[in-house]
C-alpha cells in the first residue's frame, strides 16, 4: 500500500508542473518570434527605403512627379516630374480644361514600396499573375524594373482594343477589386468647375448648376459642345436637376412614365471616351478609343423607381444595368434591335427609408460587373451571351485574331459608337443620385512603335511583364528580349 502523498510533495509537483507550461509558453513564443524575424527578412524596403524610379507603373505606383492642382474644378492630378512640358500648360484629367501648372504643383518625392522575396524563394510564380513585381534588369538604374505580370510560359500573349489575351480564345479577366485597383479616373462629379473662373484661368465658364441649366434649355442634339467634361440632361423636360453633392430626377408630371437621361459629356464635346492619362502630359500620340469603362455612384431609390446605368463601349454592343426595389438589379445587352436580358439578381435589402446604395457597374475585359458597397455582386461573360453559347467554340473556331470576334480591326473601328459612352436613365417615382464617378480600364497598347509586333508567344520558362501606364512604359512589348525568366525575378512589390 503506497504512503499517502505529503503536502509538501503535492506542492513540489504542482510547481514543476507551472515551471514546465511557461517554458513550453516562453519555447512557443521564441519560435514564433524567430518565424517572424526569418519571414522578415525576405521584406527589403523596411529599413533602407526603396523608391519607385519612373513612371512606367503610374498611377498605381508613381515616381518623382508633379502634384498639380486644378484652378477650374480644384481636383489634384500627378504629372510625371520628365513629362510636364515646356510651357507648363497641363489638362486636367477631371474636367478637360488647360491650365498653367507653373503655380499651383509642387515636386513630390517617388512613393515608398517594400519587396517581398519569399515568393522569388520559393519559385511560386504561377500564383502572382497580376501582382506587381520586381525583375532584374541591366539597363535600369536600379538594377531592377517594377511591372505587373501578364503572362505565363506556354502562353500567346496578344493586345488588340486595349485587352490583354492569354491564348486564341481566352482574356485575360480582373475582378471587381483587382478592376478598381488599376481603374484610372476620367471624371469625379465631386470636384466640379468653380463658380467664377480662378485667377490664374484665364477663360470664362459658368457655373455647376448653370452648366446643366443651359444645356436643358437647348438639349444634347444641338452641336453646341460644352466646354468642361460633366454630366448633361437630355431635353428640356428631362427632369434632371443638380443637387449640392449629384443629381436629382423627379417626373415632370404626376403619375407620368417618361423617362429621364442624364449623360456624360468629355470636354471635346462628346461622350468618346479616350485613353488619355495625364501622367504623360508632354507625350504625344493619337488617343485610343476606350472600350472598358466604369461607373459608380451612391443612389436613393423610391418604392417604384427604376434606375438605368448605360455603358456603350465604342467599338462593342453597349450593356445597360436596370435597378429597382421590386425587382433588384437587371443587366441587359444591348446588342441587336432590341435589348435581350442577360440576369436578373437580387439586392441587398434595405429597410431604412432614404438610405443610399454604393452602386458600381463595369463592363470591362468582356465582362459584365455589378458591386455593391464596393463588394462584387455578379459578373457575366458577355463572350458567351455575343456567341449564343455556352463555350462560344463556334465565333472562336471562325476568328484566330485573339479578339474573340469575327470582325476584323478595321470592320470593328467602323462601327464605332458616336454620341455618349456613358448614360443614365430614370423612371417612376424620385431618385437622388451622389457621388458619381466614371473610370476605365488599363488601355495596353501593342508597342509605341506601331509596326512592332501584335502577339508573342512564350516559352519554357518565359514570363511576360507590362507597365501600368501603357503609353509610357517599357516593358516586354519592346524589350530587346521579351521575356523575363525566373531567375530575373527579385520579389513582389506592396506600397508603404
Amino acid at each position: 500500500m503506497p504512503a499517502p502523498a505529503t503536502p509538501a510533495a503535492g506542492a513540489l509537483r504542482r510547481s514543476f508542473r507551472r515551471t514546465l507550461f511557461k517554458a513550453a509558453i516562453a519555447s512557443g513564443l521564441a519560435a514564433a518570434l524567430l518565424a517572424v524575424l526569418a519571414r522578415a527578412a525576405f521584406y527589403a524596403g523596411w529599413l533602407r527605403p526603396v523608391r519607385i524610379a519612373g513612371g512606367s507603373m503610374a498611377e498605381t505606383l508613381v515616381g518623382d512627379h508633379w502634384r498639380i492642382h486644378c484652378p477650374r474644378c480644384g481636383i489634384w492630378h500627378r504629372c510625371d516630374v520628365e513629362q510636364l512640358p515646356r510651357d507648363h500648360r497641363v489638362v486636367c484629367p477631371n474636367c478637360g480644361s488647360d491650365h498653367d501648372a507653373k503655380n499651383v504643383s509642387e515636386p513630390v518625392r517617388g512613393q515608398r514600396v517594400f519587396i517581398d522575396r519569399w515568393p522569388a524563394f520559393r519559385g511560386n510564380w504561377r500564383a502572382q499573375r497580376g501582382a506587381v513585381v520586381a525583375v532584374r534588369r541591366d539597363d535600369a538604374p536600379s538594377g531592377f524594373a517594377v511591372k505587373r505580370l501578364i503572362g505565363f510560359p506556354g502562353e500567346t500573349i496578344a493586345i488588340r482594343d486595349g485587352d490583354v489575351w492569354l491564348g486564341p480564345d481566352r482574356i485575360y479577366r480582373k475582378t471587381w477589386n483587382e478592376l478598381m485597383a488599376v481603374a484610372i479616373p476620367v471624371h469625379n462629379d465631386r470636384f466640379r468647375p468653380a463658380p467664377t473662373p480662378h485667377p490664374l484661368f484665364a477663360s470664362s465658364y459658368g457655373t455647376a448648376d448653370s452648366r446643366i441649366e443651359e444645356s436643358a434649355s437647348s438639349g444634347i442634339a444641338d452641336g453646341q459642345a460644352p466646354r468642361t467634361a460633366g454630366w448633361r440632361p437630355v431635353g428640356e423636360d428631362s427632369g434632371w436637376e443638380s443637387t449640392p453633392h449629384g443629381y436629382r430626377w423627379r417626373a415632370k408630371a404626376p403619375h407620368s412614365n417618361r423617362s429621364g437621361r442624364l449623360v456624360f459629356h468629355t470636354a471635346a464635346g462628346n461622350g468618346t471616351i479616350r485613353d488619355f492619362d495625364a501622367y504623360n502630359q508632354a507625350l504625344s500620340r493619337r488617343l485610343e478609343m476606350v472600350d472598358d469603362l466604369i461607373l459608380c455612384l451612391d443612389a436613393v431609390l423610391e418604392d417604384s423607381a427604376t434606375l438605368e446605368l448605360e455603358l456603350r463601349p465604342a467599338r462593342r454592343p453597349g450593356v445597360r444595368f436596370e435597378f429597382s426595389k421590386s425587382r433588384g438589379c437587371q443587366v441587359w445587352s444591348l446588342a441587336g434591335s432590341s435589348p435581350r436580358l442577360l440576369k436578373r439578381i437580387p439586392l441587398p435589402v434595405v429597410h431604412a427609408a432614404g438610405h443610399r446604395r454604393r452602386l458600381g457597374v463595369a463592363h470591362c475585359d468582356r465582362q459584365a460587373i455589378v458591386a455593391v458597397h464596393h463588394r462584387e455582386w455578379t459578373r457575366i461573360d458577355l463572350d458567351m451571351v455575343e456567341n449564343g453559347s455556352e463555350t462560344g467554340s463556334e465565333t472562336s473556331s471562325e476568328n484566330r485574331d485573339g479578339t474573340g470576334s469575327t470582325l476584323d480591326s478595321k470592320t470593328r473601328s467602323r462601327r464605332a459608337v458616336s454620341g455618349p459612352s456613358v448614360a443614365i436613365g430614370a423612371a417612376g417615382r424620385q431618385v437622388e443620385l451622389a457621388d458619381l464617378w466614371i473610370g476605365r480600364d488599363i488601355h495596353y497598347l501593342t508597342d509605341m512603335d506601331r509596326d512592332g509586333p501584335h502577339s508573342w508567344r512564350l516559352g519554357e520558362d518565359e514570363w511576360f511583364v507590362l507597365g501600368d501606364n501603357a503609353a509610357a512604359s517599357t516593358d516586354s512589348r519592346a524589350w530587346r528580349s521579351n521575356h523575363v525568366r525566373s531567375r530575373h525575378f527579385v520579389g513582389v512589390v506592396h506600397p508603404l
